[in-house]
């Protein structure tokens, strides 16, 4: 059975606020942020306003903020208070640096304090749902244990990763494999829509099948079709976790050529739309880039008038369908081939063969 039986909140953004409420309505719950209003808030859900000297008397605190300098910046402060309880346990949900993350549990380590580095996914919808995953790094499993079921108000699963730093470590590769899935999608999605094709039905089609991921089934269908762009996570969040998964990769000598241009398309948009723009908003940066914007169920083009067609009749035979099909969409193919040429892609060839079209019943 748990120790804890008050917690500590610092930090009540997007994430922070909603995991608060969770364990406010399990254990008396003490909040702190810079921000009075987002306090206020809190208290509404049933939490204690507070100040950093109390919360550093709690039995357990968590933390949600935007850094791991941050975290570094809230530990030193608590430190000195003074108030810090021996045995007490600290879980640290920010996507932070694994290597400050280590440093930050040796010092308070000499506090008699143990330090969890815990980054959690999901995003907002999934604080507010109680179901994020928790991906923790630490050198206690007995401390972690104490901390589970005040983790579990907010999680929906909780793996132990490793020692100190591994779950801040997995965190930020984590969210640098889905910033390579949103880029790899939309570019997949752009070449599908200047194709003539419905996005409704491709996502359709490509969400039953084995190029499917949360990217297409979830993040693009929600906050890009709609022309939202809501999800609630910052660009510049974004880029700091692909940072650290770029940093590691190069200082253990691995080889990164695809992360190093997803990393370089997000340092783009970062400057282009500005570090506080919603991480999603990359596309947008994609989207001006080739010409088209994509928003359900099909494309819309930027700066272009659409053209006007007479409505067709719908084909009455497998052979009319085919020639309609070869009429519309495979010009649009031959000319993106064309283009692919005018590029000079090593080994590329186009190779033209005349064929006999033999319609069969079954196909």
């Amino acid at each position: 059975m748990s120790a804890v039986s008050r917690v500590g909140f610092v930090g009540l953004g997007a994430m922070g606020r909603s995991m608060a409420k969770h364990v406010a309505g399990a254990k008396p719950t003490f909040v702190f942020d810079l921000a009075p209003s987002a306090v206020s808030a809190a208290e509404s859900d049933g939490c204690i306003a507070s100040d950093l000297e109390t919360i550093a008397g709690t039995d357990m605190i968590v933390t949600s903020l935007p850094r791991s300098s941050d975290v570094a910046k809230v530990a030193n402060s608590l430190i000195k208070t003074g108030n810090l309880r021996e045995g007490s346990i600290w879980v640290d949900t920010t996507s932070g640096v694994p290597q400050t993350s280590k440093q930050i549990a040796e010092e308070l380590q000499q506090h008699g304090v143990c330090f969890i580095d815990a980054g959690v996914a999901g995003g907002p919808a999934g604080a507010e749902s109680g179901t994020l995953t928790a991906m923790v790094g630490t050198n206690s499993a007995l401390k972690l244990a104490e901390a589970q079921d005040v983790m579990e108000e907010f999680c929906g699963k909780v793996v132990h990763i490793g020692p100190s730093g591994s779950g801040h470590a997995v965190k930020a590769v984590n969210n640098a494999l889905l910033a390579a899935h949103i880029i790899v999608a939309y570019e997949g999605l752009l070449t599908l829509s200047k194709c003539g094709i419905q996005m409704d039905k491709a996502l359709d089609a490509i969400n039953a099948a084995s190029g499917r991921s949360l990217v297409t089934e979830e993040r693009i269908p929600n906050h890009v079709l709609s022309g939202k762009f809501d999800f609630g996570f910052e660009m510049g969040l974004m880029l700091k976790d692909i940072d650290t998964a770029m940093e590691c990769s190069q200082a253990l000598g691995v080889d990164s050529p695809v992360l190093s241009q997803v990393h370089a398309k997000f340092q783009e948009a970062d400057q282009v739309l500005g570090t506080k723009s919603e991480h999603m908003e990359v596309l947008r940066l994609m989207e001006q880039q080739c010409g088209a914007e994509i928003r359900a169920p099909s494309v819309k083009p930027i700066d272009e008038k659409p053209e006007i067609r007479p409505p067709a009749e719908a084909p009455s035979s497998d052979d009319e369908l085919r020639s309609g099909w070869e009429a519309d969409l495979m010009p649009r193919m031959v000319s993106m081939m064309r283009m692919m040429t005018t590029k000079n892609v090593a080994g590329a060839r186009m190779m033209t063969t005349n064929t006999k079209t033999t319609a069969k019943s079954d196909e």
